[in-house]
């Protein structure tokens, strides 16, 4: 049974993003006669299962990860072991799954980063 959400007649101002939910997330959205000002993203729908392939939990915010994702391609050319301090000193390890570590994440995040660039 999809979430009806019926979003009208709403005014929606300096923000980054005006809604978002999980992509897989059974939606039944309505709206009409809404106004969008300054606003980065009007809809935001994520694919959640990429955090857990991270090795990181589902409700992770995904403005942390981008900030951590850029950090680590601005020392592209650094060792591994100050790429792992980066992501264990960052407040994306409030999010680490369970059984993962900063070493296991970085690796993921490294992979990751690799694939975007293809």
């Amino acid at each position: 049974m999809p979430i009806k959400i019926d979003f009208s007649n709403n005014t929606i101002t300096d923000c980054g993003i005006g809604v978002s939910a999980p992509s897989d997330m059974d939606l039944e959205f309505i709206g009409s006669s809404n106004k969008f000002r300054n606003v980065k993203k009007v809809f935001d729908f994520q694919d959640r299962s990429l955090f857990s392939k991270l090795g990181l939990s589902p409700d992770t915010d995904p403005e942390v990860l981008k900030v951590v994702i850029e950090r680590i391609k601005a020392i592209a050319g650094e060792s591994i072991e100050k790429k792992t301090e980066l992501v264990s000193q960052s407040s994306l390890m409030k999010w680490v799954g369970f059984g993962a570590t900063a070493s296991t994440l970085t690796k993921n995040l490294l992979d990751f980063i690799e694939r975007l660039s293809q």
